[in-house]
């Protein structure tokens, strides 16, 4: 009630999002911010090593990728495979995912991008975000505020959960990128013969 809230928060209903990996963060940055590939810091690392904007745009979309070798090769979302990794190892694993295996070394600030949620924009929410950031050591590069009327014309929460709307209402079945190996194992029977049969 302090915070000027009407309810109280929970784990589907909270006040902040915030990346949960650099490679998210760019994305976006991309959809809220206008942000293009080549001037964003982490994507301006991504091309230095090699992985082109249109993979980039590919990779917008979430799509299941493998990596890794032999025995340690693993095939998941893209989002999944990047999760939790700090910038210098989001940067190695996806030229490692994009390049067949070429992988490079270099030190990376990490960035994320947050924001409060339409509901919980309070003075007093902003002040103890601010806060929050700072005592964990965390610098404010930029802030500012999209009114509802450019998120609503410019369709950015629509944007903002493509990955997820896509695979949960907008995609056929045929479309989606199941893992037939894990599919078959689940439910015992192969992913072509359940698209067959409706």
């Amino acid at each position: 009630q302090k915070l000027g809230l009407k309810w109280e928060p929970n784990i589907t209903d909270n006040v902040i999002h915030a990346s949960s990996s650099p490679l998210e963060a760019l994305f976006e940055r991309i959809n809220w911010l206008g942000t293009t590939i080549e001037d964003d810091a982490f994507g301006a690392s991504l091309l230095e090593r090699h992985v082109t904007p249109e993979l980039v745009e590919q990779w917008h979309r979430d799509p299941q990728v493998s990596y890794g070798r032999g025995d340690r090769q693993t095939r998941t979302s893209l989002y999944t495979a990047m999760e939790g990794l700090d910038a210098d190892r989001c940067v190695t694993q996806c030229a490692e995912i994009a390049n067949a295996g070429r992988t490079y070394a270099s030190v990376h600030k990490n960035r994320a991008f947050a924001f409060i949620k339409p509901h919980a924009v309070t003075a007093s929410v902003r002040a103890l975000v601010r806060e929050m950031f700072e005592e964990r050591g965390l610098r404010i590069m930029h802030e500012g505020t999209i009114e509802a009327q450019q998120i609503n014309e410019e369709m950015l929460i629509d944007r903002h959960y493509y990955a997820i709307a896509s695979k949960a209402t907008l995609l056929t079945p045929d479309k989606l990128p199941v893992p037939k190996d894990k599919f078959q194992a689940k439910f015992g029977i192969d992913w072509a013969s359940a698209l067959d049969s409706g």
